[in-house]
């Protein structure tokens, strides 16, 4: 099947400064794809090179298998098919929600019922008639995907869409928006700094480090088999553990661990062990040869300091925070690791 986007080799600079450095990454038709990285990876710059806003000084961008940039051709971006949905929404605060749907669209009976549909898909019909002020932050970015889907574009890319709002309203509206673009069957690159909004709304995610991507695979294989350190922190919780290589095993502070039973297995010779919460199973026990030095409850995990053999550790548990009572300075514990699910990534931290 031929990718609605391929982008191959793409390279790109601002002065001096190499921000994107060989990226290759195809989008099947109907695929979500998240590109995840922190600020200054060169995401937001990846977004506009595919809608065509900035032209890539070297490598090759095609939609559904048609060159519009590199090697000497370049479609200007209304003519590419492709929905933005920038940061801010950027809505037109003196049109009323149908006219900013409908901007894009031939004037006629066809576009009334095409703004319809799509503020339907997004949950907002019955808002034709209201005015950007009059909706909330959520509802204003439902409208500017609303707007992004009208034209049926080839392509939506989504720029950190939800950036401006509240903590509480981004996962609404993130899930909201995600259910729209799927129920229209549209094809979407989400540009987002946000792990849980990555993972939870797309197909895949793509992750971006200094202008390169380093991982690119299902929510679960960045979660669970990182092949990179900074993917694996920026994909969640983790404590890091020193460890080493020895012949089929890696030995760290709590003992070895076969190299089949761990996730992923970086050919150096040492480097951490990453570990999420719910890999380590912390237990009260007198004879246990690990001291709690503090322990810090942090909404679902419960963050020990701990000695091990005089190293101190700092290790996260799915424990309740009610064990902080439990487990308070000086607590002997056992710490038993789930040796299928520990990894030792390669460590550009290091």
């Amino acid at each position: 099947m031929t990718p609605r986007l391929s982008l191959s080799a793409i390279r790109h600079s601002f002065g001096s400064t190499l921000v994107l450095n060989g990226i290759d990454l195809s989008i099947a038709p109907g695929e979500m794809v998240a590109l995840m990285g922190e600020s200054g990876s060169g995401k937001t710059t990846i977004g506009r090179i595919v809608a065509g806003f900035i032209v890539p000084e070297e490598g090759v961008v095609c939609l559904d298998g048609d060159r519009v940039a590199g090697d000497g051709r370049f479609v200007a971006p209304e003519r590419r098919g492709v929905g933005v949905v920038p940061q801010e929404g950027a809505l037109f605060p003196h049109l009323s929600v149908a006219a900013n749907v409908g901007f894009g669209l031939a004037r006629g009976g066809e576009r009334a019922r095409r703004v319809e549909e799509c503020l339907d898909l997004v949950g907002l019909a019955g808002f034709e008639q209201r005015r950007p002020h009059e909706l909330s932050g959520g509802q204003r970015q439902r409208v500017a995907v609303a707007r992004a889907l009208a034209p049926e574009p080839r392509l939506v890319v989504l720029d950190e869409p939800y950036s401006g709002l509240d903590a509480s309203l981004r996962r609404t509206v993130s899930d909201q928006v995600a259910t729209a673009l799927r129920a229209a069957g549209a094809t979407a690159l989400l540009i987002t700094h946000d792990a849980s909004e990555a993972f939870r709304t797309a197909d895949r995610v793509a992750f971006l480090d200094a202008g390169r991507l380093v991982q690119v695979g299902e929510p679960s294989d960045l979660y669970g088999r990182p092949t990179d350190l900074r993917a694996a922190l920026a994909a969640g919780t983790a404590a890091l553990v020193p460890a080493q290589r020895c012949g089929a095993s890696l030995v760290c502070s709590f003992g070895e661990l076969p190299l089949d039973a761990v996730g992923y297995v970086s050919d150096i010779p040492s480097g951490v062990l990453v570990l999420r919460p719910w890999q380590v199973d912390v237990t009260v026990d007198a004879s246990g040869g690990v001291e709690v030095l503090d322990a810090r409850p942090d909404t679902d995990t419960l963050w020990l300091s701990v000695d091990v053999a005089g190293e101190r550790v700092d290790l996260g548990t799915g424990r309740s925070a009610q064990d902080v009572e439990n487990l308070g300075a000086g607590t002997r514990v056992r710490v038993m690791l789930t040796a299928a699910a520990a990894y030792l990534p390669r460590s550009p931290l290091d």
